[in-house]
């Protein structure tokens, strides 16, 4: 294992932060792209939707500032990319295999346990975003251990997961009240732990390994900008996820992804910057996954 290079974490004002983020072109686009997003929703009439999703880019807001002040002076790892461009191209190889054998939904791939899929949703998953782009991060010589895969500092980092957990949690809960209310406190608990494992493995750790680690650390070196490479990770993670609800309608598809997954990817890659350890996104996307799914949870899994 290689020895990890730090570096301190600066402190970065309110005001800094709103500048920094409307002076790219990209920064504008985000915006942009945010307020088509609530019109869209708007002239659809669907007020709970747009609930869900002003509410959860309020809690990203409130995680993204309580993130940079309290990692204020923490000394966080280096990551080290090289070949950056191989690896974008590589990236976009991997990720597009990856999705076709999603889209196909290969009958002889599933494989199911009390209605969760461990085949194609896990195991290939987990082989196409972490085992063979790790096996080309070690080809190209690059630092692994920057990448995320270390357990420095990790009970600071693991309170700060939960913290930040319990903020977007609650603001999902007022519209996980029902189901919670009808499968009792206990089973409800149950399930978001039930969820949580799942998702640890299904979504959170090769999401957030191949989003922010390394397709946000080999955009940050290519543009030669954190911010940037913050930016378009986000959009990209957050916009991709339309695949999954184009049965609604490309325009609703968008504007719910956009407010959603887009959103939180920011909140998602802040932390990875501000701490190089892939523990806080993981735990983040997990929690927020089992929350969203919780009633398939209680009701198919639980029974």
């Amino acid at each position: 294992m290689s020895t990890l290079e730090l570096v301190q974490n600066e402190r970065v004002s309110i005001m800094s932060v709103w500048r920094k983020l409307l002076t790219p072109p990209l920064g504008l686009l985000f915006v942009l792209l945010s307020f088509i997003a609530v019109v869209i929703l708007l002239s659809q009439n669907a007020i709970r939707p747009l609930t869900v999703g002003l509410l959860n880019t309020a809690a990203v807001i409130v995680g993204i500032l309580l993130t940079l002040r309290l990692t204020e002076g923490w000394m966080v790892p280096t990551t080290r990319v090289v070949k950056p461009w191989l690896g974008l191209v590589f990236w976009l190889l991997i990720g597009s295999v990856s999705l076709s054998i999603w889209h196909l939904d290969i009958t002889l791939l599933r494989w199911e346990i009390r209605g969760l899929e461990i085949g194609t949703a896990v195991l290939l998953k987990l082989l196409f975003t972490v085992v063979i782009p790790l096996l080309l991060l070690w080809v190209k010589g690059d630092s692994v251990t920057g990448m995320g895969l270390n357990l420095r500092n990790w009970p600071r980092n693991l309170g700060l997961a939960l913290l930040l957990s319990g903020i977007l949690a609650g603001s999902l809960l007022p519209f996980r009240w029902a189901v919670i209310e009808d499968a009792g406190w206990p089973k409800a608990g149950l399930g978001v732990v039930v969820g949580f494992t799942y998702n640890l493995f299904q979504a959170g750790f090769p999401e957030e390994f191949f989003y922010r680690a390394y397709l946000q650390g080999h955009l940050a070196v290519v543009f030669r900008s954190r911010l940037t490479s913050l930016l378009l990770a986000s959009l990209i993670f957050g916009l991709l996820h339309i695949l999954g609800r184009l049965e609604q309608g490309i325009a609703t598809a968008f504007a719910f992804s956009m407010l959603n997954e887009t959103v939180r990817g920011l909140l998602y890659g802040v932390v990875w910057e501000r701490t190089r350890s892939l523990i806080v996104p993981t735990v983040l996307h997990a929690m927020v996954s089992s929350m969203l799914g919780l009633r398939f949870f209680v009701e198919r899994v639980l029974g």
